[in-house]
């Protein structure tokens, strides 16, 4: 069934919300699948929302807004706030910076630099 409203360019945010959550699982199923749990570094890169998720996440993300022309969010910042509840490594200041934090705003406390 096609969503006329999509079709007609009105309200596209129920649909961004979806693909963002799509691209957020997925991601973590890639990951999943093909990440090595018994690496040393399993639980800091590919846990979770890990650096792994996050710049793969983020790689999708930028490709996917601009193919669709509409800003498309994975909600990688929630995720990583979720893991520092949970107890995981707050990121460092370089992580950060390259997950592309902070330009809307978002803050990681406890993050160094």
């Amino acid at each position: 069934m096609v969503n006329t409203a999509i079709n007609k360019g009105q309200d596209l945010g129920l649909a961004e919300q979806r693909l963002g959550t799509m691209i957020h699982e997925l991601t973590h199923a890639l990951i999943e699948q093909f990440a090595c749990s018994d690496c040393g570094t399993y639980k800091e890169n590919a846990a979770s929302h890990g650096r792994a998720w996050q710049l793969l996440s983020r790689a999708i993300e930028k490709v996917a807004s601009k193919l669709l022309l509409s800003e498309i969010g994975s909600r990688r910042f929630k995720g990583l706030m979720g893991d520092i509840e949970l107890g995981f490594r707050v990121p460092s200041a370089h992580d950060v910076e390259i997950h592309d934090f902070g330009a809307g705003g978002e803050q990681v406390d406890g993050a160094d630099g």
